[in-house]
């Protein structure tokens, strides 16, 4: 008896689904306009709008793309500093110890550099980053040119 109660129950009745009315609002529509900075904003929200946002200005990648270009070469002579500064103050036992140790530090903050300056930070940096490695090859092909020319090896 429970069960031909509960099987009238899921029975689909014939009257018509409840409708759904939307009412549109009386108030105007949002205008947002450039030249007189004027916002109109229904009086009914709790939210006032700003006002907007000036269009982002693309900056000039150059200066970004001459620091990258300059800093290993900064970088690099400031560690050729230190190591003699190390030479002389404390003997040759410390200045071989950071001699190796930049030897691996070097290329691997250049290489960390190079990955988070194109990952999360300027392209331009890391354009410049590369052009650095390009002009130090270029300047020792050079080199090797130009003992070529000279004494012929």
């Amino acid at each position: 008896m429970a069960q031909s109660q509960a099987n009238g129950a899921q029975k689909p009745s014939n009257s018509p689904p409840p409708q759904t009315i939307i009412l549109e609002s009386s108030s105007p529509p949002l205008a947002f306009q450039t030249r007189d900075r004027t916002v109109s904003v229904p009086q009914k929200t709790p939210f006032q709008l700003l006002e907007p946002m000036p269009p982002e200005r693309k900056l000039n990648p150059l200066p970004m793309f001459i620091l990258g270009f300059f800093t290993p070469f900064v970088v690099w002579f400031l560690t050729m500093f230190l190591l003699e500064a190390s030479w002389d103050l404390f003997g040759r036992r410390v200045g071989y110890a950071l001699s190796d140790a930049s030897c691996y530090a070097l290329p691997l903050l250049y290489i960390g550099t190079l990955i988070y300056s194109f990952t999360k930070g300027n392209r331009s940096f890391g354009k410049g980053l590369l052009a650095s490695v390009m002009a130090f090859i270029v300047l020792i092909g050079g080199l090797f040119f130009f003992f070529f020319l000279e004494y012929g090896i």
